[in-house]
């Protein structure tokens, strides 16, 4: 158990710090950046190239898709929550747009940071992967399901 009390909220806040050692915890929070955004912020744009990931440490927000020019609500994301690691891990462009219910707090990885970290913790960076491809199976799932109802 570490002594470091921010690693202690850190890992009571997201899995994804258990998946590395202390050490790893320590570099990955070194990486973070702490941003506040107020209510209805959009904190990722879906078609927008993705840089980097978040943790959402205070509040909730809501994911939307958009289709034939409507936002259409998929999800709630509440404290703990990752997302934007699709993009920002896999290349690819954001699959849907994340907008602030409220007052939020999130953590912001920028991946060259996070990819120097994953490149000594292979196995975290596969977990990763396959988690952002599970998500986005599901999305893809929830689409085809809304699109044929």
């Amino acid at each position: 158990m570490p002594s470091n009390p921010a690693l202690v909220k850190f890992r009571a806040q997201s899995s994804l710090f258990g998946l590395l050692d202390e050490a790893g915890q320590l570099q990955l929070m070194a990486a973070a950046k702490v941003e506040n955004h107020p209510a209805g912020a959009i904190l990722v744009k879906q078609g927008d190239e993705g840089h980097a990931f978040f943790i959402l440490s205070e509040g909730k927000l809501e994911v939307q898709v958009e289709e034939e020019g409507q936002a259409r609500p998929i999800a709630t994301l509440e404290r703990g929550a990752f997302f934007g690691e699709i993009a920002a891990l896999l290349g690819e462009t954001r699959s849907a747009t994340v907008k602030a219910l409220g007052p939020v707090t999130v953590m912001r990885f920028d991946m060259p940071a996070v990819k120097e970290i994953l490149a000594h913790y292979p196995a975290v960076r596969q977990v990763l992967v396959r988690l952002a491809l599970k998500r986005g199976e599901e999305n893809l799932t929830e689409q085809m399901q809304h699109d044929f109802a």
